[in-house]
């Protein structure tokens, strides 16, 4: 799935949290004018209104985060595959994601990237490329990229998606809000 596809989900789920807060509104100005309730029957159907509304929105949030996580996970394995999936490749790329690690400068970076390139080096250029990422090491992501333009815009994609599950908290809650 694309990011626009995802995005257009992410819309739909906050369009429907929208028809439930204004069906809300609207059942709070009929109970507010039903003359056959006391003030505690009042009370009460406003009370039921809220926790209905609440639970349906919060699942609607929820949707919307695992739709999110899904993406990223999908992502993820996509652009793992392209280091491999055998016995000899995992241990490859957890010992690369060890030494990108211990890797502590831009420059230190850059001079890794291009030798990892220029020896073929997949599994090195991949996890040291999300360590760049990281650090904002823009030389070495940008050499990574000119030789993986597809592996770079898969994690691209997911640093954007967990970046939206970081910062857009507020955002997502304003949305699924019911008063």
């Amino acid at each position: 799935m694309s990011l626009d596809a995802l995005d257009a989900q992410i819309d739909g789920l906050r369009a429907d949290a929208g028809r439930i807060q204004a069906a809300t509104n609207r059942r709070a100005a009929e109970i507010n004018s039903d003359t056959t309730l006391s003030d505690e029957g009042k009370r009460q159907a406003h009370e039921q209104r809220i926790a209905s509304a609440k639970q349906q929105t919060l699942a609607l949030r929820d949707k919307e985060i695992a739709l999110v996580k899904e993406h990223i996970r999908s992502l993820e394995t996509k652009l793992d595959a392209k280091v491999g999936y055998g016995a000899t490749d995992l241990i490859a790329f957890r010992d690369a994601q060890e030494r990108s690690e211990r890797i502590e400068s831009a420059e230190q970076a850059s001079r890794t990237m291009g030798l990892a390139l220029r020896s073929n080096d997949r599994t090195l250029a991949h996890a040291l490329f999300r360590r760049a990422l990281e650090a904002g090491w823009t030389d070495a992501a940008r050499q990574f990229e000119q030789e993986y333009p597809e592996s770079a815009t898969a994690a691209r994609e997911i640093e954007k998606l967990q970046d939206f599950l970081r910062e857009g908290g507020f955002a997502r809650a304003a949305h699924y809000m019911v008063v």
